[in-house]
């Protein structure tokens, strides 16, 4: 099983500021010594976010818009954040059923108590 952070030959751990081949090591990348990487960082073991890599849940992210350069947090029950296979963080909506742009999520972590759409769906039995 390859490093889950080894694509098209270039290393795009989130430890990095950017994809790079500099750092790679196909015989290191490639077989099961990859956890013992310096990059390497193992994104199943964080309680806060859940990986997106498998999921199109909320339909195909586009980074410009939807990417977040670190985790968010808000207190509405039906925010998700995610991590996705680049590095970035994607914050997700359960009532809308989609990824929230880099604005909604600022709004979704300020203002999160006032939303509609929490207060429509905390309405439904």
């Amino acid at each position: 099983m390859p490093c889950i952070w080894y694509k098209g030959g270039l290393c795009t751990s989130p430890v990095l500021d950017k994809p790079t081949a500099d750092v790679t090591l196909p015989s290191r990348c490639l077989s099961q010594g990859y956890t013992t990487c310096r990059f390497f960082k193992d994104v199943s073991t964080s309680p806060t976010t859940s990986d997106v890599r498998g999921s199109r849940e909320y339909g195909r992210p586009i980074l410009m818009i939807h990417g977040l350069n670190k985790p968010m947090k808000s207190d509405c029950k039906y925010f998700r954040l995610l991590n996705h296979e680049s590095g970035s963080y994607l914050a997700a909506c359960e009532v809308l059923k989609r990824y929230l742009n880099m604005y909604e999520v600022s709004l979704c972590v300020d203002y999160w108590n006032d939303c509609p759409f929490r207060k429509l769906q905390d309405k439904i039995p």
